[in-house]
């Protein structure tokens, strides 16, 4: 445990106690939502409201943001406005909220925020063992527990979803499910590998976390090691055309199987909702590509309406999934946009094929942890000069 020691040597050093307790309030949140409440509908993210305590990002606001970053922000939320989604809106300026404030105190964040995550790490495998022992001990201190122990009524929508996907029962830490905390896991490597100083210690502990909590996004490793390893010949190749080729591969899986098509549907859900967008997309007219369907469900787009009906009504499941969403939420305006944000903040190929990985299963403007840690490792790559 000394990288554990050291975080904490480090913090003590250059924060007073009140500075510490935010930060460290923070980090926990942002790596267990599972200990937010739940109003109305929604997730209320205590960190939130929390980073306006923190009086070094406050300044940071005030003085030091970018006037590119602000127009950014502008057009994305000026887009969303247009297009009436207030939901989008918000969203939007809650990741800004989140990417800024990384950004701003990232020297002594991060250290808590990677100490909170092996917490939660070490929890996996602790689940797993009792899991081991008694499925029931596992439950008790699985996601629902823990949310309900917490905040009782108002517990956060979890997933405590301990069965088998491949080989072994998977668990999930302090994130919502199983699903979220591979993403989580994985965005986390990635942030400390940029650093090259892993100690062996969290390695064991990245590999044990990862092998208990096994689902079909564990299968993104497969993808950001074949990224990291080509990383040189990827940021190569120019943005535009990773856009398009990664667009139409994805129009091409969901047309060749059809997704759309009950027989597939009802069988194969969870792939059937990974790609929605690229099936959809595939079967708008040019009016629809052109504009985009701000409300899906009563947008009638042909050979659509068993994958809308069964996903949203049914299952109550967003079909605006990754790169594609944004082309069914703003029309060709999405695309536009996207590349423009991306050429603006200097994400290349490889920065955005790690985004791409990342929202395959969310969506673009999804505020979970590990979506505002994807688009941090991504703008913050050694391209990117200044962000203040």
């Amino acid at each position: 445990m000394t990288f554990i020691m050291n975080c904490l040597l480090c913090i003590s050093k250059t924060e007073n106690f009140y500075l510490k307790t935010i930060r460290w309030l923070i980090a926990i949140f942002l790596i267990a939502p599972i200990l937010s409440p739940y109003f109305f509908g929604l997730t209320f993210y205590l960190w939130i409201p929390l980073v306006f305590l923190d009086k070094r990002y406050l300044l940071f606001l005030c003085y030091n943001l970018n006037k590119k970053i602000l127009l950014i922000v502008l057009l994305w939320g000026c887009l969303a406005l247009f297009c009436f989604r207030i939901d989008l809106f918000i969203k939007i300026n809650i990741i800004t909220l989140g990417l800024t404030y990384l950004y701003a105190v990232r020297d002594s964040i991060f250290p808590k925020i990677f100490v909170a995550f092996l917490f939660s790490a070490i929890l996996c495998i602790l689940q797993f063992i009792l899991f081991m022992i008694d499925p029931k001990l596992s439950f008790l201190l699985g996601p629902t527990s823990i949310s309900q122990f917490v905040w009782g009524n108002f517990a956060t929508l979890t997933y405590t979803n301990q069965y088998e996907v491949f080989l072994l029962p998977r668990m999930s830490g302090l994130s919502r499910e199983a699903g979220f905390f591979v993403s989580l896991l994985l965005v986390i490597w990635l942030l400390r590998l940029r650093e090259q100083n892993i100690k062996k210690v969290e390695w064991i502990i990245f590999i044990l976390a990862f092998s208990f909590s096994l689902s079909k996004v564990s299968i993104a490793i497969i993808l950001l090691l074949f990224l990291l390893a080509f990383r040189r010949i990827i940021k190569l190749m120019p943005l535009g055309i990773t856009y398009i080729f990664s667009c139409f591969l994805f129009i091409f899986l969901a047309s060749y199987l059809d997704i759309g098509s009950t027989g597939y549907l009802y069988e194969n859900t969870s792939l059937a909702h990974r790609f929605s967008s690229a099936y959809l997309v595939y079967n708008m007219n040019a009016e629809q590509l052109v504009l985009g369907c701000h409300e899906v469900i009563s947008c009638s787009i042909e050979n659509s309406r068993s994958l809308t009906n069964y996903l949203m009504v049914d299952k109550d499941y967003s079909v605006s999934i990754g790169i594609l969403g944004l082309v069914v939420d703003f029309g060709i305006l999405g695309i536009i946009l996207f590349l423009f944000t991306c050429y603006t903040l200097k994400i290349h190929s490889f920065e955005f094929l790690v985004i791409i990985v990342f929202t395959s299963t969310v969506y673009m403007f999804s505020i979970d942890s590990f979506v505002i840690f994807a688009y941090y490792y991504a703008i913050t790559n050694p391209n990117f000069k200044n962000m203040i």
